[in-house]
This record gives C-alpha cells, sequence and structure tokens, in this order.
C-alpha cells in the first residue's frame, strides 16, 4: 500500500469519526432540555426544518420525563418515579411519531382515502 493510499484512507476515517462526534455532541445537546429548545428553533429559523423538528420533539420529550419523574418521585417514590418516566417517554414518542409524514395518523388516513378497488 501506498503513502499517499493510506493518507486517503486515515484522512477519511478521521473525517468520519469527526462527523460522529459532531453528531454526538449535537444529541447531547437535545437531551437539555431549554438547550435543546433553542437549537431546535435556530434550526427552524436557519432553514433546517428536519433537524429543527428532530431537536424539539427529543427535547420536548426530555422535559416531560423530567417533569414527570420529579413529580412521581416526590408523591411516589423512586419505584414509581422510574415507571412513571418510562411510561411518559414511551407516550410522548407515540405522540410525537404519530403525526410525522410516515407516523400511524397519515398512514391511516391515506389508506382510507387511497382507491383500493385496483387490488
Amino acid at each position: 500500500m501506498s503513502i499517499k493510499r493510506y493518507q486517503n484512507i486515515t484522512t477519511k476515517t478521521n473525517r468520519q469519526a469527526m462527523n460522529g462526534n459532531d453528531q454526538m455532541f449535537s444529541n447531547m445537546v437535545d437531551a437539555i432540555p431549554i438547550f435543546g429548545q433553542a437549537k431546535g428553533l435556530i434550526h427552524w429559523a436557519s432553514g433546517d426544518a428536519v433537524a429543527g423538528q428532530r431537536s424539539l420533539i427529543f427535547s420536548t420529550i426530555v422535559s416531560v420525563v423530567l417533569v414527570v419523574g420529579y413529580f412521581a418521585f416526590k408523591y411516589g417514590g423512586v419505584l414509581i418515579a422510574i415507571c412513571a418516566g418510562v411510561d411518559a417517554a414511551v407516550i410522548m414518542r407515540g405522540l410525537t411519531t404519530a403525526f410525522m409524514p410516515n407516523g400511524m395518523i397519515p398512514s391511516q388516513h391515506a389508506i382510507r382515502t387511497e382507491n383500493l378497488t385496483r387490488w
């Protein structure tokens, strides 16, 4: 293997690793409630609606889980807080993905309105 080819391979690998680190940092910021929502709004304002929607949804889910977990811990204890937090995450994820373009509700609407006589 020539030196030039080796340098090209290592440069490509380093770029992929840096992109992975950028994505990891982006996901970490999305998980911080207020910062994730601010990041989502900045993405929306700059025209990147997909990244903005992803940031807003993820930070909203984390916010709901934290609030539900706090009140469940305050009034019910540790075990109830864990169960309530998991339930809140599942419910919020279901609610946020149900209305997506490929989610449950648009898919059902497409099935109802599609002409199924060709089958």
